[in-house]
């Protein structure tokens, strides 16, 4: 009968929504013109079984507002409005200087993992219905919960449509200004899904699984199916994490702090980002690691501009060439570039101590669940016939 039990462990929370958050992207006041097309990533960073986006908000001229989803992303499908869902629809007055909130009747629902496509778009004539900006980073807006991937503009009034107003309908390389609400359902603990709860959780639940019967201790004397419980009902946030320990927010603020630099980086000069590069490289080199990958990164212009910096120079996938000689004016610069490379090392050497706890286990006989944290072998006697012993 117990072992049914913890079959029966419910595994999700019984409540619609558990957290509700609104969150602004930046906003440069790039561009207006007639819609946008974005991907929305629902993250699986923390335990999440889903996140439901219940409104948009957006500035402009507005006028008849329409918003349009599609499972996965808008690649591929910015044409075809078969593949393509209507969720809201509604005229506004115009609203420069503030976003005005475009709430959905039903919520749409992207599972943690998943992403989903959306469209926000005006039938208004004009090039000044919907603000949005030029892409400045691989990913506009990231937190603990949803990433915003770079979009499309759309320049023609009709939805969907192949003709805008400068011939082409379509520009790449945008950015959805605005604000995205949306509400969180978290999962509950079991054992099938213990490896998506932080690492304070399951070490949490490791210390549950290797408690030896004792005096004064009545968790001791507890069923495995009893401590499951337990485990079901507590927050994914409840166990306090150790020093060392990494955790969804480092990942978060490694993700801000890398977006940071790369809006910072698009203010220096051509000559400025090209030496930066080069210091890269270079120190790719010096540690042994493949830099083809960043010689693809280089616009046509940036190659052209090499040339000029070093006629020597050729660039090609996985042969270093070693950086021009840098003026004395520009040392300042170029040791400020080295120091970024510093920074990146750094987080790719956090990155790999980020790997499964060493910590091995007793040698008893495990539950699956615990197994899979790496160790646990099948040497020795089980909890349950350590508890018939020490009685």
């Amino acid at each position: 009968e117990g072992g049914m039990a913890a079959l029966r462990l419910p595994k999700q929370a019984s409540y619609v929504v558990s957290e509700s958050y609104e969150v602004d992207t930046a906003d440069h006041e790039d561009h207006t013109f007639c819609g946008v097309m974005f991907t929305l990533e629902a993250r699986d960073l923390l335990p999440v079984d889903y996140i439901a986006i219940e409104g948009l908000a957006v500035r402009g001229d507005l006028g008849p507002l329409t918003v349009w989803c599609t499972p996965d992303s808008f690649h591929g499908k910015h044409e075809d409005a078969s593949q393509w869902h209507k969720v809201y629809e509604r005229t506004h007055a115009p609203n420069m200087r503030e976003f005005t909130a475009l709430r959905f009747e039903s919520p749409i629902i992207v599972r943690g993992g998943t992403s989903v496509g959306l469209y926000v778009h005006s039938t208004i004539e004009g090039d000044t219905a919907i603000v949005y900006d030029n892409q400045r980073s691989q990913d506009p807006h990231s937190d603990l919960f949803i990433r915003l991937g770079a979009g499309m503009a759309h320049l023609s009034n009709r939805p969907f449509g192949r003709r805008g107003l400068w011939g082409g309908a379509w520009r790449q390389r945008r950015q959805f200004v605005g604000r995205v609400a949306y509400g969180i359902k978290y999962l509950l603990w079991t054992p099938e899904i213990h490896t998506r709860f932080p690492s304070a959780f399951r070490r949490m639940a490791r210390l549950f699984a290797m408690v030896a019967p004792q005096e004064r201790c009545p968790l001791s004397r507890c069923s495995n199916e009893v401590l499951y419980y337990i485990l079901n009902m507590c927050r994914h946030d409840w166990f306090p994490e150790l020093e060392g320990e990494s955790s969804a927010a480092d990942t978060v603020a490694r993700e801000t702090e890398a977006r940071e630099q790369e809006y910072s980086s698009q203010g220096m000069s051509q000559r400025q980002r090209l030496q930066a590069f080069l210091n890269t490289v270079a120190g790719q080199h010096e540690h042994g690691t493949a830099q083809g990958g960043l010689v693809e990164q280089l616009s046509v212009v940036d190659l052209l501009y090499l040339q000029l910096l070093h006629p020597e120079m050729r660039m090609f996938p996985g042969q270093f060439v070693p950086a021009p000689a840098a003026a004395a004016a520009e040392e300042e610069d170029a040791e400020d570039s080295s120091g970024e490379g510093e920074e990146a090392q750094g987080a790719e050497e956090m990155g790999e101590a980020d790997g499964p706890d060493p910590t091995p286990f007793p040698p008893h006989t495990s539950p699956p669940w615990l197994r899979t944290e790496g160790g646990g072998g099948d040497g020795g006697e089980d909890r349950s016939q350590r508890r018939r012993t020490s009685r």
